[in-house]
């Protein structure tokens, strides 16, 4: 079974560019690898990837990739397969655990204390199973599971590009527009929001902060020759009056918003605040009173919104 470093990021590669039925060409694959690794593939390497995730029974994918001799490309027969669905065996089981005990134990550094939450659910769930047969767990207990992340392969090209200050043009397809358009962008920050990954970056052209989800981006290209703008960005200062990944440059001066929340709503919004300006300004048997400091913007009316749906 392939074992070294680079073999297991390209068949992460190869698998987040088949998902969901997406039709991709051998070159269009070869490329999104060359451009995360930073070093040229040869088609024999390629094939070899992709027999191995059919194949190897010790590696455990076979994976369903079948190739499309119409269009030209590969995909995966089944919509729903990813590599990251494989059940884990006694061994990995027992790794994990290892893994998990090392995270547990740095949780609370400064750095991590973000990722506590997930921590904990990783802890949670090796002890669980460790404890009982694995095929049994979910007679028990389900965890909440996030969906496959489209547009997360683009995560390390452009975690590179921050890092080393590059600048790139961006091939992007907006939800409300049917026409592709191309973007010149400084990247400062990459930052997730229910589920979905986000670029923060200045917009050559308008010289304006924008934000554009990973998940509409078609294409990434490094731009050498452009010079990258040097600028302090703070994201708990950008980000710190609003909620969500919406931030206005026009109005970036929070007002006071007073809401007045009724049962059973009140009991959840004191235990689980929406912004950690969230202050109680006046309790009742029946309701509450909430004020905050924010700047309104979609986010904020949308989560309103969905907690009197599902309260």
């Amino acid at each position: 079974m392939p074992k070294n470093k680079d073999a297991l990021i390209r068949f992460r590669i190869i698998n987040n560019c088949l998902l969901k039925g997406q039709l991709r060409t051998k070159e269009e694959i070869i490329q999104q690898i060359q451009a995360t690794l930073g070093t040229e593939i040869s088609t024999r390497t390629f094939a070899e990837d992709i027999k191995n995730m059919r194949e190897d029974e010790a590696l455990g994918y076979l994976a369903p990739i079948v190739f499309d001799k119409i269009n030209k490309g590969y995909c995966y027969s089944d919509k729903n397969y990813s590599i990251d669905n494989i059940p884990l065996n006694a061994e990995e089981i027992e790794a994990l655990s290892f893994a998990a005990s090392l995270l547990d134990q740095y949780k609370r550094i400064e750095i991590f204390e973000k990722f506590t939450g997930a921590v904990d659910k990783i802890v949670d769930l090796v002890k669980i199973r460790r404890k009982m047969e694995s095929n049994q767990v979910e007679q028990y207990v389900e965890f909440e599971s996030a969906p496959l992340i489209v547009g997360s392969n683009h995560i390390e090209p452009l975690a590179n590009a921050i890092r080393q200050k590059k600048v790139l043009k961006i091939h992007y397809q907006s939800f409300n527009s049917e026409k592709a358009k191309n973007y010149t962008i400084h990247p400062f920050y990459l930052k997730e929001y229910r589920n979905r990954w986000y670029l923060i970056g200045q917009e050559e052209e308008k010289q304006a902060v924008i934000t554009l989800g990973l998940e509409r981006i078609l294409e990434l290209t490094e731009l050498p020759n452009v010079t990258f703008t040097s600028t302090t960005f703070n994201p708990k200062q950008y980000f710190g009056n609003s909620i969500g990944i919406s931030v206005s440059n026009h109005n970036t001066t929070p007002e006071e918003i007073i809401i007045q929340y009724s049962n059973p709503l009140n009991l959840y919004i004191k235990t689980q605040p929406i912004h950690s300006s969230q202050t109680l300004v006046s309790e009742e048997e029946t309701n509450c009173v909430m004020k905050y400091s924010l700047c309104p913007n979609y986010e904020l009316k949308s989560m309103l919104l969905l907690s009197l749906i599902h309260i």
